[in-house]
């Protein structure tokens, strides 16, 4: 998605039902359950039609998710456990040690925790493919909690 480009998957009806009183909650509490099936539906699609890889990574647990799709992009199997050992061995050589520095400095809430890093890929097979990845690390009480 290019910059200042939005995807559009909630209307604002749904965000904020008429009437609804969102002083002191979140934008999120105001969803009401009956938007909850079609927007992740939205989501779903919208992940679907534009290939998108999704992953977190949970700092604080030392755990990783990564869609079926992602897995394909890194090239990992259904089978195997994704880490971030995994990942980082899938960084190509020569853009990895860039890519870790620019990720470990989100640990850093000073950072903004805005991550958006363009680079290569070496699997196993010896094809390089390029990527680019987006994030957003969210922190707790000071420290890194989810990427």
């Amino acid at each position: 998605m290019s910059p200042g480009h939005e995807a559009d998957l909630l209307s604002s009806s749904e965000i904020e039902p008429e009437g609804a009183d969102t002083a002191g909650g979140s934008l999120y509490e105001t969803i009401s359950q009956s938007a909850l099936p079609r927007a992740y539906s939205r989501l779903h699609d919208a992940i679907e039609a534009t290939s998108l890889g999704v992953w977190e990574w949970d700092v604080a647990r030392g755990e990783v998710f990564w869609s079926p799709r992602q897995r394909a992009i890194f090239g990992v199997g259904p089978e195997e456990r994704a880490d971030y050992a995994l990942w980082a061995s899938r960084l190509h050589p020569e853009d990895s040690a860039s890519v870790q520095e620019q990720v470990r400095r989100l640990l850093d809430p000073s950072s903004g925790g805005e991550m958006h890093i363009q680079h290569r890929l070496l699997l196993p097979s010896g094809e390089v493919r390029w990527i680019e990845s987006h994030g957003k690390m969210l922190y707790q009480d000071g420290a890194a909690v989810r990427l």
